[in-house]
């Protein structure tokens, strides 16, 4: 996750259980809001919907 979005696994900035990344990446892929927390230079080279398909992989490991 660390690696599509350029942010910290933890991250004290964000509030409570968002600090998080895995769980801030979770409650963003459920609302399909993905493009917000991805970097965005990945959204510029890559299709998002592969982006996604990645997003739900790393989701089940």
């Amino acid at each position: 996750m660390e690696l599509l979005t350029s942010k910290l696994a933890l991250d004290s900035d964000r509030p409570g259980a968002d600090r998080s990344l895995a769980r801030f990446f979770v409650c963003l892929m459920e609302e399909d809001r993905l493009n917000e927390i991805l970097d965005d230079d990945m959204l510029h080279e890559r299709n998002i919907e592969t982006l996604k398909t990645v997003a739900i992989w790393q989701k089940d490991v």
